[in-house]
């Protein structure tokens, strides 16, 4: 789990170094998503603001929930608008909504793309 803080405890001439403040706040503000499941995609978005995702989802608009606990980051099944699209929107949608479901945890890339991962790998990739 990244944190945004680096800590250093000093006790004599003992140092100690760690992470610090709340990594949800890393997650905060609008991304782009440019990668479902290592394949390009455009027209998603992620939209953070506190523990609430919402966003677009290649059609519709959703909500849910984040839920941070230790090292695991959880995104609850999103409440959706419904509109009609073309089929491949509509499957893009579906298959973003499942992913979602799959998330278990979150790391930034070396280009500061925001990472979700689940099952081991990288589910999502997102750009500001």
């Amino acid at each position: 789990m990244p944190y945004p803080k680096s800590v250093s405890v000093i006790r004599g001439e003992e140092r100690l170094t760690g992470c610090g403040g709340d990594p949800l706040s890393l997650l905060q503000g609008d991304w782009q998503v440019t990668r479902l499941e290592g394949m390009p995609s455009s027209g998603l978005t992620l939209e953070v603001a506190g523990d609430r995702l919402a966003g677009r989802s290649a059609c519709n608009r959703y909500t849910t929930a984040l839920t941070l606990t230790g090292e695991t980051l959880t995104v609850a099944a999103p409440a959706a608008t419904r509109m009609a699209c073309p089929a491949a929107a509509m499957q893009t949608e579906a298959a973003f909504s499942a992913l979602l479901g799959r998330v278990s945890g979150f790391d930034l890339g070396s280009d500061g793309a925001l990472l979700l991962l689940g099952e081991g790998k990288e589910l999502l990739r997102a750009t500001r």
